[in-house]
């Protein structure tokens, strides 16, 4: 009988795991450790895949997990766990991710709006945070406070720029001089009752009433 195209990803899928885990054992268990995270999210995610959009919402805590022993698999490859004083700021970009699959799954626009919002701020303080960290810190020996003093001249001088840039501003303005109008445009008077429509019959009905009395 011929594979289903979900059986022939379903093979493909556990192949590549045993071939992943296979070289994880050749490396040693000190470095597989990681895989007791990763696996159970990888278990969540393909969860939520399975009856969308019923199970849709394990896409975040299946991403979460799954981010977790992403970081925990790079950090024990390279030993370098001083990096989880940046590192924490992607937990905004796993969150993300797992409502933009959630949305997706369960064809929820908005959701995917608010995940994408989250990815983009959370890339942005990772970002701002590991430069920071790495280099102006230098937790791994990097330039350290080197940099200190070109920061506080660069701070310094765009405040310096922003208030004169202001100051510029407010002079280019011309003042409006004492007694000036504020308004010189035509001025319309109206009735606030609605204008009746006369007719020649109504205007002789008018005067006639108007010479009886």
């Amino acid at each position: 009988m011929a594979e289903t195209p979900r059986n022939t990803t379903g093979l493909v899928a556990a192949a590549i795991v045993l071939i992943v885990l296979g070289i994880l054992a050749l490396m040693g268990m000190g470095l597989l450790w990681p895989m007791f995270v990763l696996v159970p999210g990888f278990i969540l995610l393909g969860a939520a895949m399975s009856r969308p959009p019923a199970t849709a919402g394990l896409a975040v805590p299946g991403m979460l997990i799954t981010g977790t022993g992403a970081l925990l698999f790079v950090q024990n490859l390279t030993g370098y766990w001083e990096s989880w004083s940046y590192a924490w700021t992607l937990y905004g970009a796993f969150l993300g991710l797992g409502l933009i699959m959630t949305g997706r799954l369960g064809s929820d626009e908005s959701l995917q709006n608010i995940g994408r919002g989250f990815l983009f701020f959370s890339l942005i303080a990772f970002a701002v945070v590991s430069f920071f960290m790495e280099i102006l810190i230098g937790i791994n020996g990097g330039m350290g406070m080197g940099l200190w003093p070109f920061l506080l001249i660069g701070v310094g001088g765009f405040l310096l720029l922003r208030s004169l840039a202001g100051k510029h501003v407010l002079a280019g303005k011309p003042n409006r001089r004492q007694g000036e109008a504020l308004f010189t445009g035509p001025v319309v008077y109206g009735s606030r009752r609605s204008t009746r429509l006369t007719t020649p019959d109504s205007e002789a009905k008018s005067t006639e009433s108007a010479r009886q009395e």
